[in-house]
């Protein structure tokens, strides 16, 4: 009878979080598609605006789904494509945001979304200007996009990131390397969402390729 009743009560509690499983997987799949949609398909100050508006979504998810790892990379993902939108001193601020959920969800799980924070937090640490103004620091780019390809050696981001990251230094033999494996790589999400990105390596592979013929 006991074993019943534990039984029972499995089943009830599987019950209750697949729904919130569910829930949480179509909230996110919403602000990826709004994300791209931004990122990719608009640009100015229409691109700020849904941008800018994201960043709510974020903050919305992020506090609803706070034990989610995915909702602390998007809010960094969203916030840092803010910043590269606005291009100028007023994104810092949100840079820095973004940084903190990016070292959050590291701290999570360094492997979710096939690294996907350690590429985005390692671009930025190269991009953003240094101290006084930024945290920016090109060997601490360099460490966290190397942790990111230990991380996950295959994904798809990361070796985008890392072969951006040895474009703006002029490598562009380091770039190959990293921008091939970018290529062959499986997108972590529908290619609704990572289209955009797959073209972006695209672009880049052929930049890399006229600079080393």
């Amino acid at each position: 009878m006991l074993d019943r009743i534990i039984s029972a009560l499995f089943v009830v509690a599987l019950l209750a979080v697949a729904p919130a499983h569910a829930a949480f997987d179509d909230e996110l799949s919403t602000l990826q598609h709004r994300w791209a949609t931004a990122r990719y398909q608009v640009s100015g100050d229409e691109r700020k605006q849904q941008l800018e508006k994201l960043v709510a979504e974020a903050d919305a998810l992020k506090q609803k789904y706070s034990d989610k790892v995915d909702s602390y990379i998007w809010s960094g993902v969203v916030r840092g494509s803010l910043a590269e939108a606005i291009n100028g001193i007023g994104a810092l601020s949100i840079v820095k945001e973004a940084k903190v959920d990016l070292e959050k969800a590291i701290g999570m799980d360094p492997k979710a979304e096939d690294s996907y924070a350690y590429g985005a937090l390692g671009l930025m640490y190269e991009r953003v200007p240094g101290w006084p103004v930024g945290f920016g620091d090109s060997k601490k780019a360099k460490e966290i996009l190397e942790k990111g390809i230990q991380t996950t050696p295959q994904g798809m981001n990361i070796n985008y990131f890392y072969a951006s990251y040895w474009v703006e230094k002029g490598d562009y033999k380091q770039a190959l390397t990293y921008i091939e494996k970018a290529k062959q790589a499986t997108p972590s999400a529908p290619v609704d969402i990572w289209g955009g990105r797959q073209k972006e390596i695209a672009e880049l592979a052929e930049k890399i390729q006229k600079k080393l013929n």
